[in-house]
């Protein structure tokens, strides 16, 4: 197919094995290298999550700060049950808790994949929040919102399509085999939820959400 004879050339090959180790740690395969030819067999039905009651708050407090040297031009927000919380600070804080079932190392790399994004297609800075909250129904909804080069409206229902990627991001950045939404995604429906993508044009920002069942 299309995809096999364009991993043969050299340029394409070198850019998947820059890739492969960002994938083996998304995957939490770190036995098993996927050669450039085998990326189009990932298949996340093998994967075997480790599933146990997790406060997600200060999961997702951590791999935020993780990202602070990264974000030098952009400001990091994030919200929990409305409610603002300051990172990088030693100030002992009393978080609200949000529990879900989840598998902690994957979903660290979901969110960790999605700030990258947005620090990645932001190249002129600003807001980067994430926000997480409570929701009808004994949902929790993660999303991360940026205000960077957003999606055109003919590429948001392709964007967790295998190998998918919009022409701005290429543009922006020629890292990437269109592979993080896809698993992503995938991972969001092993966890019992979804991954929903929205923006409103070129130049108006991205917000990606993710919903998990609550723990209760």
């Amino acid at each position: 197919n299309a995809f096999v004879q364009a991993i043969q050339q050299k340029s394409v090959v070198a850019l998947a094995t820059e890739n492969l180790a960002q994938y083996d740690r998304l995957l939490g395969m770190s036995g098993e290298r996927f050669k450039a030819g085998d990326i189009a067999q990932v298949d996340l039905d093998r994967l075997e999550l480790d599933l146990q009651p997790l406060d997600i708050v200060p999961l997702i407090q951590r791999t935020l700060e993780s990202f602070i040297p990264q974000a030098v031009n952009s400001e990091l927000r994030f919200f929990v049950a409305g409610i603002q919380i300051q990172l990088g600070t030693k100030q002992p804080v009393n978080l609200p808790v949000i529990s879900i079932r989840g598998d902690e190392s994957q979903i660290e790399q979901m969110v960790a994949n999605l700030l990258s994004n947005a620090i990645r297609y932001s190249p002129h800075g600003g807001p980067i929040t994430v926000t997480l909250q409570k929701k009808e129904d004994n949902v929790v909804e993660l999303s991360v919102q940026d205000s960077g080069i957003g999606i055109p409206a003919e590429a948001l229902t392709h964007l967790t399509e295998r190998f998918y990627r919009a022409e701005n991001a290429r543009y922006v950045s020629g890292q990437g085999l269109g592979l993080g939404l896809y698993l992503i995604n995938e991972l969001a429906r092993r966890h019992g939820g979804h991954l929903s993508i929205e923006s409103k044009g070129i130049g108006q920002g991205s917000t990606f959400r993710i919903t998990f069942v609550e723990w209760q």
